[in-house]
């Protein structure tokens, strides 16, 4: 941030205040905290926005959903007397030896029940369905009460009242060691209906910002369900759509996560210190991801634990990724020292079970039917809750109350739409999280920290003279910051940097370094005037370019004439530019250059990278795959870059490491340079190609020798450059007993064109 916009070298100050420049300890923590409130992440983008275009649709059709569901379930004739008489005819069923089941019960005890309580046949086999329901078991179910104590009730030595005290002390025990549980865990996440600044942030089009409520159409069911309320889901809209849900950063305290969701075919990723590395090293991040996973439809705790209590005390934050086939349906996440906690026991099933008329079976069911007329009201009046919901989803999804497909046509259309969704197009970004200030590294070590200091800029600058940086990152208030009117630096830092691309050296020879130490302006008024007048222009780096290349200077020859003798005796280095620097070219340049005059350079732009071509000596951890030799004719800057493998060509002519940022790169001249030239493959390569086309697309020697000088020199050659190479090809036919157009004496030309200085090096 301050080398690249500054030209100050604010690193030096990591571990005391800088020695030279005015820049303390506290303006380091202070820009690193800009930093450590931003993420490394995975931006979702939309192809020509037809997805937000798709979006529009399904939220139209989902919305006609919810209408639909609503509407249908406060119309349903199932009231507390018919939902009673439904689970004591199950009950009958279930009694008798065979009902246990459900695929074929007993029918004569079906009749029988149907007659008894006032039903027809295909009811009380929905309803006999229903009871039997492996979730109905659990103890967290609504019904849980009557089915516990339908089972029992074949215990003949047993009452009532015992047996209805049987079934309590499980659900006390379950309440008990619920509550136990839960007190061995913090609350990190919940998300009750109507939670607007629950400081979640949602990427992509998969979740909702806010959390779910009543009265809302399960769409990832793609059935007749209501969702589950108070949950942040990534399946409301589509099952098909793209989101990620990430957390407030957070210090983590605890070895294990736990989260309580439904979801299918979703991944959780814990990043710390911003880091995702995995993917490619499981021995120390194991447990960092959950992949691929499935509760079958049901809210269920998952444990992210593995390697996490070796970064104890590391900043981190959650990802929960949906790729476009599942959903995610978040409820709560917890952190402990131990394991997951166990669910509460149904409120709803102990207030049923502690009902006055539950003195026997049948008026536990008159219990339950009011259960039943209870639900309905708090659907209608939009205060329905988890247990509620739970209650009105198994009586929808075992036909017990009458949707008739309410939802069917919206899912229908749905699919239409969704099979129209381009797939979205997946980029790494810098990207705002929760604000963060940074604390001060006493004498730069990670374990001895001291205040936080609030993000801002220099103090030089005046960054304590602007207001406090509250929400976000702070990246945009820093820019807005660095780029103001009275900061003269970054405009004077930027010009400088072009100017040093064009002549070879800037102004201020220390492109990166404006400070103490730093070499001072050779034309410092020269210097501010393209400064300002670069701010003027709207900060438009093309009419930068266009002042400096169609000035005099620019155009100036680098040959020295007769009456600049005693000027090149006062600068020496021609720091003032009293004629054109030469200049080598950039090892890119270079193979570009070559590629080029052998026809084989590929000028398509973009795309992606190649690998580069690797050598047999180029070994190591983590070899990658050999792109081929002269990189598919593709620009050098379309060469991927692997820092443990670098290409040696680009290398010995200066290409730097990719270990840090260079504004101005060393100019050598050794003798890898020259073997390079001599013996590289690719200079080979390139010169047959190049020899090749000159044979084809021209007849006479004298042409070729022309056009090749033309095409590498951009000039004529000259006579006694004529007469010397027509001497060599002359030598070298002889030398192959060839005839003069042979392929292998061009190419020897060729490469004599290309070890010529002024092929690399500008005049």
């Amino acid at each position: 941030m301050t080398k690249a916009f500054l030209g100050l070298t604010v690193a030096c100050a990591r571990c005391h205040d800088h020695k030279f420049d005015p820049i303390s300890i506290d303006d380091y923590y202070a820009l690193s905290g800009f930093l450590k409130s931003s993420r490394r992440e995975e931006k979702i983008l939309d192809p020509g926005g037809q997805i937000a275009g798709a979006v529009d649709g399904l939220q139209e059709l989902r919305a006609e959903g919810d209408r639909a569901l609503a509407a249908a379930i406060d119309a349903t004739r199932l009231d507390a007397e018919r939902f009673a008489a439904g689970l004591l005819a199950a009950r009958d069923v279930l009694s008798v030896g065979a009902g246990g089941d459900v695929s074929s019960p007993d029918q004569a005890a079906v009749a029988a029940a149907a007659q008894a309580h006032g039903l027809d046949v295909d009811q009380v086999h929905r309803w006999v369905a229903a009871l039997q329901d492996p979730t109905v078991e659990d103890l967290s179910h609504p019904l849980v009460a009557f089915r516990r104590m339908v089972d029992v009730m074949g215990d003949e030595n047993a009452s009532w009242d015992e047996l209805r005290a049987r079934v309590s002390t499980a659900l006390e025990d379950r309440a008990q060691q619920a509550e136990s549980s839960r007190e061995q865990t913090v609350l990190f996440a919940d998300f009750p209906p109507g939670c607007d600044d629950h400081g979640w942030f949602v990427e992509g089009q998969a979740f909702d910002s806010q959390p779910t409520r009543a009265r809302q159409w399960d769409v990832a069911s793609r059935s007749d369900l209501p969702v589950m309320p108070g949950v942040l889901h990534g399946g409301l809209t589509s099952p098909r759509l793209h989101g990620v849900l990430r957390s407030p950063t957070f210090t983590l305290n605890h070895p294990a996560i736990h989260y309580r969701l439904n979801a299918k075919n979703v991944t959780i990723r814990l990043i710390i210190d911003g880091y995702f590395m995995f993917p490619f090293n499981g021995l120390l991040f194991g447990g960092f991801e959950l992949k691929n996973i499935d509760t079958e439809g049901q809210f269920v705790w998952k444990t992210q634990a593995g390697d996490l209590r070796r970064y104890m005390g590391h900043r981190a934050y959650i990802e929960i990724i949906d790729r476009g086939d599942g959903f995610a349906a978040v409820d709560q996440i917890r952190f402990s020292h131990g394991p997951a906690p166990t669910d509460p026991p149904s409120h709803l099933a102990r207030q049923a079970l502690s009902d006055v008329r539950a003195d026997s079976i049948g008026g536990l069911a008159q219990a339950c039917g009011t259960l039943w007329s209870e639900c309905l009201e708090h659907w209608q009046q939009a205060t329905a809750d988890a247990e509620h919901t739970v209650m009105l989803a198994w009586a929808a999804r075992h036909g017990l109350i009458e949707l008739s497909a309410t939802t069917a046509e919206c899912s229908a259309r749905m699919e239409q739409v969704e099979a129209t969704l381009p797939a979205p197009t997946y980029v790494l970004a810098a990207t705002d999280g929760n604000g963060l200030d940074d604390r001060v590294h006493i004498r730069g070590s990670h374990v001895n920290l001291g205040d936080p200091v609030p993000r801002r800029s220099l103090t030089a600058l005046g960054g304590q003279e602007h207001p406090s940086i509250e929400n976000g990152s702070g990246r945009l208030e820093l820019a807005r910051q660095i780029v103001a009117p009275d900061n003269p630096f970054p405009a004077r830092v930027l010009v400088n940097r072009l100017w040093h691309h064009l002549f070879g050296r800037g102004i201020v020879p220390t492109v990166d370094d404006f400070g103490v130490m730093g070499q001072p302006p050779t034309h410092g008024e020269l210097l501010d005037w393209l400064a300002a007048d670069f701010q003027e222009h709207g900060w438009s780096i093309k009419h930068a370019i266009r002042q400096m290349v169609m000035s005099s200077t620019y155009r100036m020859s680098s040959q020295a004439t007769d009456d600049q003798a005693s000027a090149a005796e006062r600068d020496p280095e021609n720091q003032w530019l009293y004629r054109m620097s030469r200049r080598r070219l950039p090892a890119e340049s270079i193979r570009d250059a070559m590629l080029a005059v052998s026809g084989r350079l590929d000028p398509a732009m973009y795309g992606p990278s190649v690998p580069v071509h690797l050598t047999a000596f180029m070994e190591g951890r983590g070899r990658p795959q050999s792109g081929p030799l002269d990189g598919d004719g593709r620009r050098s800057v379309y060469i991927s870059v692997n820092r443990n493998f670098l290409s040696p060509m680009m290398l010995a002519f200066d290409m730097p490491s990719p270990f840090s940022t260079m504004g101005r790169r060393s100019d050598s001249n050794v003798p890898a340079q020259s073997l390079i030239l001599m013996n590289d493959p690719f200079v080979i390569g390139q010169a047959q190609q190049w020899a090749q086309r000159m044979l084809d697309e021209h007849a006479s020697a004298e042409l070729r020798i022309e056009a090749m000088f033309h095409q590498a020199f951009s000039k004529p050659p000259t006579t006694d450059q004529l007469d010397r190479i027509r001497r060599f090809l002359e030598r070298q036919a002889e030398l192959y007993g060839a005839a003069d157009d042979d392929l292998r004496i061009w190419t020897d030309l060729a490469h004599v064109l290309f070890n010529m200085k002024e092929f690399i090096y500008l005049n």
